[in-house]
């Protein structure tokens, strides 16, 4: 329930995007947090399934999607660039849970959508975009791990 109330209150985040970029930020910032709770408190209260660490992970993976596509929608994003983030951002995400599985760790791999939020924060306080080289800098980031991650992958199923 955390995780899906962490999702519903990007709508803020979607509503108050272009017209008021800090109100936008709390929002975004209000969903991180539950992000962060919601499996600790599950561990807590002793009632954490697998279930729901797919449902966190779904519900997480959904708000980075919603962030990077308003961000393009609102035209602050190279939609290319975007797409390309996008998918290569949930390509790694897979390979990771994969080999996690498989307990064949990738043991390099930066979680870049958390510096995507932080250049949303540069923009709400100090109105700069930074998003496309970010976003391109991310996307090269992430290229190598996403390779090895493949690779283990295909020496697994050998």
């Amino acid at each position: 329930m955390i995780s899906a109330l962490g999702l519903l209150v990007l709508a803020g985040f979607v509503f108050y995007i272009q017209s008021r970029p800090l109100y936008a930020l709390y929002f975004l910032i209000l969903h991180v947090v539950l992000d962060a709770l919601d499996g600790s408190l599950a561990r807590y209260m002793k009632c954490d399934t697998d279930a729901g660490a797919i449902v966190d992970m779904v519900c997480d993976h959904t708000g980075m999607i919603i962030v990077t596509g308003t961000l393009m929608y609102q035209g602050l994003i190279q939609q290319n660039l975007g797409v390309a983030y996008i998918l290569l951002y949930t390509l790694l995400v897979l390979l990771i849970t994969t080999l996690n599985r498989l307990h064949i760790p990738l043991r390099f791999a930066i979680r870049t959508k958390y510096f995507l939020y932080v250049f949303v924060a540069l923009r709400a306080i100090w109105g700069v975009n930074y998003f496309d080289t970010a976003i391109a800098i991310f996307i090269i980031l992430m290229i190598a791990p996403t390779a090895i991650g493949l690779l283990k992958l295909s020496r697994y199923r050998q």
